[in-house]
């Protein structure tokens, strides 16, 4: 299945009302249509599509999109969209109002949020690698896209890519 031009492969389907409305109790904001239509195709699924990383563009796979509803194991832990907000609550101290949302394979994640000065904006928590690793040495957030949408557009096809984090080719 596709959400746009990225197509989303072993998705678990739709989520319940009823898990929508447990995550925006949490974050205490609703979440924008836009994501809400990409959650009907990609919720718990996977995309081998990257973004660049301002301001190094260093080239990174958030593929592993998190999922809306509790685990196999009946549970909200990592991986799902409720433990993975206190997780970042817990780690980052981030607000009430931003939800993690995908992750890459190397500890960085890309969140949607939802606070007044926000408005929507996706940013990235990037997990600082050794230098041999890519351009980031650092931990940082970085704004990646102004909307949901546009972070939607930045995406491109890695081919002949790690998934995960590497270079610009």
């Amino acid at each position: 299945m596709k959400y746009r031009h990225v197509e989303i492969l072993s998705s678990e389907g739709p989520p319940e009302p009823a898990e929508i409305g447990k995550v925006e109790a949490l974050l205490g904001a609703k979440l924008p249509t836009d994501f809400l239509d990409f959650l009907q195709v990609a919720n718990g699924g996977f995309h081998e599509y990257c973004v660049r990383v301002p301001p190094e563009n260093e080239v990174i796979s958030f593929g592993d999109i998190y999922l809306a509803g509790p685990d196999s194991r009946g549970e909200y832990g990592i991986g799902t969209l409720v433990g993975e907000i206190g997780a970042a609550k817990s780690w980052a101290q981030t607000p009430d109002a931003v939800l993690p949302f995908a992750r890459d394979g190397a500890g960085s994640e890309v969140l949607l949020d939802l606070t007044q000065d926000g408005k929507g904006k996706v940013v990235a928590y990037i997990h600082g690698l050794p230098e041999w690793a890519g351009p980031i040495q650092e931990d940082r957030f970085i704004e990646l896209a102004p909307s949901f949408a546009e972070y939607i557009d930045m995406h491109f096809k890695c081919e002949g890519f790690f998934l995960g984090r590497g270079t610009a080719m």
